[in-house]
């Protein structure tokens, strides 16, 4: 990215890296957060970082759109969101429109609306997405969450619709995963667990016959 930068600049006439492969890593990607820690910041968080942790784990977006949803893009019971991978793309001002879910909607009740984004400071100016994440971090530190990804709420997201018996088009309806084969990453664990519940009630169903 540095040589690529400098040849735009005319600073350097190659890129000596361009040829070099990335490392093969194997992993799941970001993890999710584990259910009691998902409980402790939800009784115990305040401010911003409150706000910001229902938006995610309700609505699955990324921090970056989490940070600029505004209170005008509510609308019937939901919010329309222009995420920031489609917003270069996209000829469109919104790109999802995700329902509002009660807990979330009792949350926003709690915040008052004093500036044009949801997340605001105290005197209802913007956060940038670096300003909230020092917010964040601040927030985690005091609950002793340490170590939990802002992301991984988008990976809680995911698997909660996947346990709820959501289909992957439905699931990429909220999430706004860019294919159906990032959406099935995201929840491959809970949506073999809910298959194997099927499967086995299945078996259960049948030897009561």
């Amino acid at each position: 990215m540095l040589f690529a930068f400098a040849i735009s600049r005319d600073m350097a006439a190659d890129n000596p890296c361009r040829s070099v492969k990335f490392l093969k890593v194997d992993s799941d990607g970001w993890s999710q957060w584990p259910d009691g820690e998902l409980s402790h910041f939800a009784e115990k968080s305040q401010g911003a970082a409150r706000i910001g942790f229902y938006l995610a784990l309700y609505t699955g977006q990324r921090r970056g759109d989490i940070v600029s949803m505004r209170w005008s893009a509510i609308e019937d019971g939901g919010i329309w969101v222009q995420q920031e991978k489609t917003r270069t793309t996209s000829k469109n001002r919104f790109s999802l429109w995700i329902p509002i879910h009660p807990v979330l909607s009792a949350e926003l009740e709690a915040v008052p609306c004093k500036g044009l984004t949801i997340i605001q400071r105290l005197d209802g100016s913007p956060y940038t997405s670096d300003g909230f994440a020092t917010i964040w971090n601040r927030e985690q530190h005091r609950l002793e969450c340490n170590g939990l990804p802002f992301h991984g709420l988008r990976k809680n997201a995911t698997s909660r619709l996947f346990e709820a018996g959501c289909t992957p088009q439905q699931v990429q309806a909220i999430t706004g995963h860019a294919t159906l084969q990032m959406v099935e990453h995201y929840g491959k664990g809970s949506n073999q667990k809910l298959l194997a519940r099927q499967a086995m009630d299945k078996v259960i169903a049948g030897d009561k016959k």
